[in-house]
Protein backbone atom coordinates (compact mmCIF):
# COMPACT_ATOMS: atom_id res chain seq x y z
CA UNK A 1 0.00 0.00 0.00
CA UNK A 2 0.99 3.56 -0.57
CA UNK A 3 1.06 5.13 2.94
CA UNK A 4 0.31 8.50 1.49
CA UNK A 5 -2.99 7.21 0.13
CA UNK A 6 -4.20 5.75 3.46
CA UNK A 7 -2.71 8.18 6.00
CA UNK A 8 -3.48 11.82 6.60
CA UNK A 9 -0.04 12.48 8.08
CA UNK A 10 3.34 10.96 8.79
CA UNK A 11 2.25 9.33 12.11
CA UNK A 12 1.76 5.58 11.83
CA UNK A 13 1.71 4.63 15.56
CA UNK A 14 1.53 6.17 19.02
CA UNK A 15 3.53 4.77 21.92
CA UNK A 16 2.26 5.81 25.33
CA UNK A 17 3.28 5.09 28.88
CA UNK A 18 1.60 2.46 30.99
CA UNK A 19 -1.38 3.77 32.99
CA UNK A 20 -1.43 3.88 36.77
CA UNK A 21 -3.14 1.40 39.11
CA UNK A 22 -6.56 3.01 38.80
CA UNK A 23 -9.01 3.44 41.67
CA UNK A 24 -7.81 2.38 45.11
CA UNK A 25 -10.21 0.48 47.38
CA UNK A 26 -11.04 1.15 51.02
CA UNK A 27 -8.36 -1.17 52.41
CA UNK A 28 -5.90 -0.77 49.54
CA UNK A 29 -2.76 1.32 49.52
CA UNK A 30 -0.35 2.09 46.70
CA UNK A 31 3.38 1.34 46.66
CA UNK A 32 5.41 4.19 45.19
CA UNK A 33 8.87 4.36 43.67
CA UNK A 34 10.91 7.34 42.41
CA UNK A 35 10.20 8.06 38.75
CA UNK A 36 13.89 8.66 38.03
CA UNK A 37 14.88 5.26 39.47
CA UNK A 38 15.78 2.36 37.19
CA UNK A 39 13.58 -0.67 37.73
CA UNK A 40 15.53 -3.87 38.41
CA UNK A 41 12.86 -6.45 39.25
CA UNK A 42 10.09 -7.65 41.53
CA UNK A 43 10.90 -9.40 44.82
CA UNK A 44 7.32 -10.61 45.41
CA UNK A 45 4.49 -11.74 43.17
CA UNK A 46 0.81 -10.81 43.01
CA UNK A 47 -1.06 -12.64 45.76
CA UNK A 48 1.92 -12.84 48.14
CA UNK A 49 1.44 -11.77 51.73
CA UNK A 50 4.01 -9.30 53.03
CA UNK A 51 4.76 -7.69 56.37
CA UNK A 52 5.35 -4.03 57.05
CA UNK A 53 8.77 -3.01 55.69
CA UNK A 54 9.31 -6.09 53.50
CA UNK A 55 10.98 -5.20 50.16
CA UNK A 56 8.50 -5.34 47.27
CA UNK A 57 10.69 -4.37 44.32
CA UNK A 58 14.31 -3.54 43.65
CA UNK A 59 15.32 -0.33 41.91
CA UNK A 60 18.58 1.47 41.27
CA UNK A 61 18.75 5.12 42.16
CA UNK A 62 20.36 7.40 39.56
CA UNK A 63 23.81 8.96 39.79
CA UNK A 64 24.01 11.83 42.21
CA UNK A 65 26.49 14.56 43.06
CA UNK A 66 27.16 15.10 46.75
CA UNK A 67 28.73 18.38 47.86
CA UNK A 68 30.98 17.99 50.89
CA UNK A 69 31.30 20.53 53.68
CA UNK A 70 34.70 21.65 52.38
CA UNK A 71 33.18 22.49 48.99
CA UNK A 72 34.37 19.46 47.06
CA UNK A 73 31.87 17.55 44.94
CA UNK A 74 31.74 13.77 45.14
CA UNK A 75 29.99 11.62 42.57
CA UNK A 76 27.79 8.85 43.94
CA UNK A 77 27.33 5.85 41.72
CA UNK A 78 23.88 4.33 41.36
CA UNK A 79 22.93 2.14 44.32
CA UNK A 80 20.38 -0.65 44.45
CA UNK A 81 17.50 0.10 46.79
CA UNK A 82 14.51 -2.00 47.88
CA UNK A 83 11.02 -0.47 47.84
CA UNK A 84 9.50 -1.34 51.26
CA UNK A 85 5.92 -2.36 51.93
CA UNK A 86 3.95 0.47 53.62
CA UNK A 87 1.69 -1.95 55.52
CA UNK A 88 0.96 -5.60 56.26
CA UNK A 89 -1.24 -7.20 53.64
CA UNK A 90 -1.51 -8.94 50.28
CA UNK A 91 -0.12 -7.67 46.96
CA UNK A 92 -3.08 -7.30 44.57
CA UNK A 93 -1.50 -5.60 41.52
CA UNK A 94 1.93 -5.02 39.99
CA UNK A 95 2.83 -2.80 37.08
CA UNK A 96 4.24 -4.51 33.97
CA UNK A 97 7.66 -2.84 34.14
CA UNK A 98 10.67 -3.84 32.09
CA UNK A 99 14.00 -4.20 33.88
CA UNK A 100 16.88 -1.73 33.36
CA UNK A 101 14.56 1.10 32.30
CA UNK A 102 13.58 4.22 34.21
CA UNK A 103 10.20 3.99 35.88
CA UNK A 104 9.18 7.44 34.69
CA UNK A 105 9.85 6.40 31.08
CA UNK A 106 7.57 3.37 31.34
CA UNK A 107 4.51 4.51 33.25
CA UNK A 108 2.50 7.50 34.38
CA UNK A 109 3.05 8.43 38.01
CA UNK A 110 4.95 6.78 40.84
CA UNK A 111 2.52 3.97 41.78
CA UNK A 112 4.05 0.65 40.79
CA UNK A 113 1.93 -1.74 42.88
CA UNK A 114 -1.14 -2.02 45.12
CA UNK A 115 -1.49 -3.68 48.51
CA UNK A 116 -4.67 -4.77 50.31
CA UNK A 117 -4.11 -4.19 54.01
CA UNK A 118 -5.05 -6.82 56.58
CA UNK A 119 -7.77 -6.05 59.08
CA UNK A 120 -6.29 -4.20 62.08
CA UNK A 121 -5.76 -6.23 65.24
CA UNK A 122 -7.81 -3.78 67.34
CA UNK A 123 -10.91 -4.71 65.32
CA UNK A 124 -10.68 -8.29 66.61
CA UNK A 125 -10.14 -6.94 70.15
CA UNK A 126 -13.33 -4.86 69.88
CA UNK A 127 -15.28 -7.89 68.61
CA UNK A 128 -14.00 -9.99 71.53
CA UNK A 129 -14.94 -7.27 74.04
CA UNK A 130 -18.41 -6.95 72.50
CA UNK A 131 -18.93 -10.72 72.64
CA UNK A 132 -17.82 -10.80 76.28
CA UNK A 133 -20.19 -7.96 77.19
CA UNK A 134 -23.06 -9.77 75.47
CA UNK A 135 -22.36 -12.94 77.48
CA UNK A 136 -22.22 -10.96 80.72
CA UNK A 137 -25.54 -9.24 79.94
CA UNK A 138 -27.21 -12.59 79.22
CA UNK A 139 -25.85 -14.04 82.46
CA UNK A 140 -26.98 -10.98 84.40
CA UNK A 141 -30.59 -11.18 83.21
CA UNK A 142 -30.73 -14.97 83.51
CA UNK A 143 -29.52 -14.89 87.14
CA UNK A 144 -31.53 -11.83 88.16
CA UNK A 145 -34.26 -12.65 90.65
CA UNK A 146 -37.73 -12.09 89.31
CA UNK A 147 -39.84 -9.44 91.00
CA UNK A 148 -42.51 -11.03 93.21
CA UNK A 149 -45.98 -11.08 91.76
CA UNK A 150 -48.87 -11.22 94.16
CA UNK A 151 -52.37 -12.19 93.20
CA UNK A 152 -55.39 -11.34 95.27
CA UNK A 153 -56.87 -14.18 97.31
CA UNK A 154 -60.45 -15.03 96.54
CA UNK A 155 -62.96 -14.05 99.17
CA UNK A 156 -65.06 -17.05 100.20
CA UNK A 157 -68.82 -17.05 99.96
CA UNK A 158 -69.88 -15.65 103.32
CA UNK A 159 -73.13 -16.21 105.14
CA UNK A 160 -75.19 -13.32 106.24
CA UNK A 161 -74.58 -12.01 109.72
CA UNK A 162 -77.95 -13.23 110.91
CA UNK A 163 -77.18 -16.76 109.66
CA UNK A 164 -73.99 -17.44 111.61
CA UNK A 165 -73.62 -20.91 113.06
CA UNK A 166 -73.56 -19.67 116.61
CA UNK A 167 -73.56 -16.43 118.47
CA UNK A 168 -69.88 -16.72 119.37
CA UNK A 169 -68.75 -17.01 115.74
CA UNK A 170 -66.88 -13.91 114.56
CA UNK A 171 -68.12 -12.78 111.15
CA UNK A 172 -64.73 -11.15 110.33
CA UNK A 173 -63.00 -14.56 110.66
CA UNK A 174 -65.11 -15.81 107.79
CA UNK A 175 -64.13 -12.88 105.59
CA UNK A 176 -60.89 -14.51 104.42
CA UNK A 177 -58.66 -17.45 105.40
CA UNK A 178 -56.42 -16.79 108.38
CA UNK A 179 -53.15 -18.24 109.66
CA UNK A 180 -52.60 -18.71 113.37
CA UNK A 181 -49.07 -18.14 114.65
CA UNK A 182 -48.28 -19.29 118.18
CA UNK A 183 -45.31 -18.32 120.33
CA UNK A 184 -45.38 -19.80 123.75
CA UNK A 185 -48.77 -19.13 125.27
CA UNK A 186 -49.65 -16.36 122.79
CA UNK A 187 -51.41 -16.79 119.45
CA UNK A 188 -51.55 -14.26 116.65
CA UNK A 189 -53.84 -14.63 113.65
CA UNK A 190 -52.87 -13.11 110.29
CA UNK A 191 -55.29 -12.70 107.39
CA UNK A 192 -53.19 -12.56 104.16
CA UNK A 193 -54.49 -10.65 101.18
CA UNK A 194 -52.15 -11.97 98.44
CA UNK A 195 -50.39 -15.14 97.40
CA UNK A 196 -48.02 -16.95 97.21
CA UNK A 197 -47.33 -16.96 100.91
CA UNK A 198 -44.00 -18.71 100.40
CA UNK A 199 -43.64 -20.14 103.91
CA UNK A 200 -41.09 -22.96 104.25
CA UNK A 201 -41.89 -25.66 106.81
CA UNK A 202 -41.35 -29.32 107.45
CA UNK A 203 -44.82 -30.53 106.35
CA UNK A 204 -45.40 -32.03 109.79
CA UNK A 205 -47.66 -30.91 112.59
CA UNK A 206 -47.21 -28.67 114.36
CA UNK A 207 -46.11 -26.57 111.37
CA UNK A 208 -43.08 -24.44 112.21
CA UNK A 209 -42.09 -21.68 109.78
CA UNK A 210 -38.31 -21.87 109.26
CA UNK A 211 -37.90 -19.74 106.15
CA UNK A 212 -39.49 -17.97 103.20
CA UNK A 213 -39.18 -18.24 99.43
CA UNK A 214 -37.77 -15.44 97.25
CA UNK A 215 -41.16 -14.02 96.29
CA UNK A 216 -42.87 -14.69 99.60
CA UNK A 217 -45.69 -12.39 100.61
CA UNK A 218 -45.68 -13.73 104.17
CA UNK A 219 -42.11 -12.52 104.60
CA UNK A 220 -43.25 -8.97 103.93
Amino acid sequence: YDLGSVLFGPTIAVVSKLPGPGPVGFREVTIDAPEQAVFKGWLVQTGDHVMFGDPIAEVMLPLRLLREANGTVRRLEGITHGIPSPAMGTVTWEQSLNPDLRIGDQQVGRNIAKLRRDLPYWLFVLCAIGLLMGILIVLFYSMKEASPHYSSMKTPQLPEKNKLLNANQDWADLHRPGIDFTSGDRMHTVYPKYRPLGIKHGFTAPIVAHGFTVNSYAKR
